[in-house]
């Protein structure tokens, strides 16, 4: 009898023996995938929450996620997962590899303490985790495969029609509103009519930001023929070269969030933007209130 409870308790030693030997206190796991993607633009979408639940759910098993921080320079996003007392920490980082394309690491650490039943229960629990992490990551991979989730926008490279335009504009001290835009393109449509030119395609304006408040509004309006210039309106024939176009739908603030996701892409895809880029007004916006239903046509010059 002796012997036999010497054995049992011989063998629950070398039981928490290995416990404590193979599985630590802290358990740390690592995922990784490799795809062709812009740096950048793929950190952008592990720390922007708006566009990180479009490819990673808001929960992984039983656990909510939260970004608690991020590091542009090391191109590092923290993520914690939680639930009741329970948490894993974790960190997605991105590395160039060659010809544009990236590694992906995620690594998690998971606490599991001291007592051997509960680091079993986390081993099991990491495991699970490390496998659902994986998961993940190949759907991060999938999105940020296109471009137009990366950007939220289509862009592909165009040519313009236009050739002839004729051109106003104006300084103002304050942002420019519908009014004031279509102001100005109506001012061109009396002046084309007046000089016996027809409009040939849609007007187009761009608005550029000058010191303080001031900007300066230039709106064109493509014509079929070469018209007089006077103080006010310019002639201008313009070269078709290489445009950088995507389509816009909403309001002025739609623009701007185009313009600023332009910005990333040229960097991004080692193109050069040759000069400002023009907003074509595809839908008319005196006649049509509802900005979510404005659709316009960005083109950005490019090298």
């Amino acid at each position: 009898m002796k012997k036999f409870l010497l054995v049992i308790l011989s063998l629950t030693f070398i039981l928490f023996a290995c416990i404590y030997i193979f599985i630590p206190s802290s358990i740390s796991g690592t995922v990784l995938t490799t795809f062709k993607a812009p740096i950048n633009g793929v950190y952008r979408c592990t720390n922007n929450e708006t566009i990180l639940k479009k490819w990673m759910p808001g929960t992984i098993g039983n656990m909510n996620r939260k970004i608690t921080a991020s590091n542009a320079s090391t191109l590092a996003t923290d993520l914690i997962f939680y639930h009741g007392n329970d948490s894993i920490t974790s960190t997605i980082s991105m590395f160039s590899i060659v010809d544009d394309s990236i590694a992906v690491q995620w690594k998690f650490d998971v606490q599991a303490g001291n007592n051997p039943f509960t680091r079993i229960k986390k081993y099991n629990e990491a495991v699970a985790f490390k496998k659902s992490l994986d998961s993940v990551l190949h759907q991060l991979k999938i999105f940020a495969s296109n471009d137009d989730n990366i950007y939220g926008l289509h862009v592909y490279e165009a040519r313009t029609k236009d050739t002839l335009v004729i051109t106003t504009k104006t300084n103002l001290d304050h942002y420019p509103d519908t009014k004031e835009i279509y102001g100005l393109i109506n001012q061109l449509q009396q002046y084309a009519n007046m000089h016996g030119a027809k409009q040939t395609n849609h007007p187009m304006y761009n608005i550029t930001k000058l010191n303080g408040d001031s900007v300066r509004l230039m709106v064109g309006l493509p014509i079929n023929k070469i018209v007089a210039e006077n103080k006010l309106v310019t002639m201008v024939t313009m070269v078709k070269g290489r445009f950088l176009v995507c389509e816009v739908r909403g309001g002025e603030d739609a623009i701007h969030n185009a313009m600023t996701q332009m910005k990333y892409y040229f960097p991004e895809h080692h193109r050069t933007a040759m000069a400002i880029p023009f907003i074509y007004l595809i839908t008319d916006r005196t006649i049509e209130k509802d900005t979510t239903k404005w659709i316009s046509e960005m083109y950005s010059p490019v090298y």
